[in-house]
């Protein structure tokens, strides 16, 4: 309340001080003008006195007023008592001054030269009460100091008219009083009402912005619920899809089985065949030798499509199968992609992504170790190397010649878990294929050549098996990077 009260105070200082600091122009315009009138009739010694405590009174003025607003434009803090008694002081001066001086020369000046003096003083009430109003402590008795030296005079001459006058003026200044008080009271009012406003208007810029701040937590928080809504009925799905996908798994591989066992049988029973070819020869009419080609050829896919079939049967065992928990021994991050970066490296030799400088390698030192199953998360590594691999080898295929590959791979302790990062500037995923990409079976490829199983390993085998997370960001045509947070867990003993 006080804080207000004092900044208040201070406003209706400055509104004093801009109005009063204008006027001091005129007041010493109006003295010069004065001087240039009454020198042929008044004294020099009186007429000069006035014009220099005039003038020094009114620099004065000037220059304290000027320390005033450059106080409060440079936001000091003001002592509002001290300079309202300052500016009084010096009010009551200048009223004096020409209210004195002005009762002088009335015994030197003929009627209309007095007439003339009232109608300056009269003039500098108007002025005063424009610049001082917002200060009673100024104003009433700048009013009365500087017209009652006239009325004293007119009361002293002891005639009618003279009464009639010194009459007059005192009902003059009563009225310039009463005109200056209502005005004082609508500037204090209208000040007031100003601060208030400013109040209320910073009181709602305040509320804006925690409006605006609360929004934008709500709006980040609904965005965090539906990507864990999204994950979550992604993981639902796969764990739905994992139970089938496991019983199917199951009841498949019992045939596969038979058929592998079936087609090595078959091979013995040929080879066995081949040795009594010169019995049998004389007996069939086909041609054996081209009989015994084909077999060899349909046993031979048999048992490889059928091996195909037990490795992406064995897949999805593994992706949906988890180990008991004393299983699990703790390893090193670093060197499992050291070693996957190595294998992969060896697996692509001789196309442009094993060459010498594509891949680079910035691991942190001195990562904890994490406990879990370190051959699971290698597979997982090990596809997610692969495929940037495989999409720096594509983009090098479409613009050999302006194509620079990149392959980043680098690890780092970030608070309680290790993030594993690995960048391509490959060929990249396009939006449509990166709401798919864990979905099993899905692939960009030919299916000769990808089951579409192996980002649906890595994000199972991350996502359950380490309770870790996988990000993937992508621009088609541009780069892939790969984000994989781990929790640190702590060391077996």
């Amino acid at each position: 309340m006080e804080k207000g009260k004092n900044i208040l105070s201070v406003r209706r200082l400055k509104h004093l001080v801009e109005n009063a600091k204008v006027s001091i122009f005129g007041l010493i315009l109006s003295s010069f003008i004065l001087l240039y009138i009454l020198h042929p009739l008044i004294p020099k010694e009186i007429l000069y006195s006035w014009l220099l405590l005039t003038v020094l009174t009114s620099i004065l003025r000037w220059y304290f007023y000027h320390r005033f607003l450059q106080k409060f434009y440079e936001d000091q803090l003001i002592k509002t008592e001290k300079y309202e008694n300052l500016f009084s002081l010096f009010a009551y001066i200048s009223s004096l001054t020409y209210g004195v001086f002005s009762y002088w020369f009335y015994d030197y000046v003929p009627y209309s030269i007095k007439s003339f003096l009232i109608i300056i003083a009269a003039g500098m009430c108007a002025v005063a009460m424009n610049g001082y109003a917002s200060s009673k402590k100024i104003f009433i008795p700048y009013s009365i100091l500087i017209m009652s030296p006239f009325a004293i005079w007119y009361f002293q001459q002891g005639t009618q008219l003279n009464y009639i006058m010194c009459f007059l003026i005192i009902f003059f200044c009563g009225m310039i009083i009463k005109s200056s008080l209502a005005m004082n009271s609508y500037i204090i009012t209208f000040m007031e009402t100003k601060q208030d406003n400013e109040h209320l208007l910073l009181n709602l810029k305040k509320r804006k912005r925690q409006l605006e701040t609360t929004n934008k937590d709500l709006i980040k928080h609904i965005e965090q619920i539906d990507s864990l809504k999204e994950k979550l009925i992604q993981q639902e799905s796969l764990a739905g899809l994992g139970v089938l996908t496991s019983g199917l798994a199951h009841e498949i591989r019992n045939p596969l089985n038979i058929i592998i066992n079936a087609s090595k049988i078959l091979e013995t029973v040929i080879d066995d065949l081949k040795e009594e070819k010169e019995k049998i020869e004389p007996v069939v009419t086909m041609d054996l030798d081209e009989a015994f080609s084909d077999m060899d050829i349909s046993i031979d896919l048999i048992g490889k499509e059928g091996k195909k079939a037990d490795e992406i049967v064995g897949h999805l065992l593994a992706s949906y199968t988890t180990q008991e928990e004393d299983q699990r021994k703790p390893f090193s991050i670093n060197e499992l992609i050291e070693e996957m970066a190595d294998t992969t490296l060896l697996a692509m030799k001789g196309k442009i992504s094993s060459s010498k400088g594509i891949l680079q390698r910035n691991f942190q030192k001195d990562i904890p170790k994490i406990k879990g199953q370190r051959n699971e998360l290698s597979k997982a590594i090990y596809n997610l190397i692969y495929n940037s691999f495989e999409a720096i080898d594509e983009k090098y295929l479409n613009d050999p010649e302006n194509y620079h590959p990149l392959l980043k791979i680098s690890s780092k302790k970030v608070e309680s878990s290790i993030l594993i990062s690995i960048y391509d500037n490959g060929i990249g995923i396009s939006e449509k294929d990166m709401k798919l990409i864990f979905t099993p079976f899905y692939t960009t490829k030919p299916t000769n050549k990808a089951t579409g199983l192996g980002l649906t390993v890595s994000f199972e085998i991350i996502n359950n098996l380490f309770k870790g997370d996988i990000k993937v960001e992508s621009k088609l045509g541009q780069f892939t990077k790969i984000e994989i947070s781990i929790p640190i867990q702590s060391e077996s003993k």
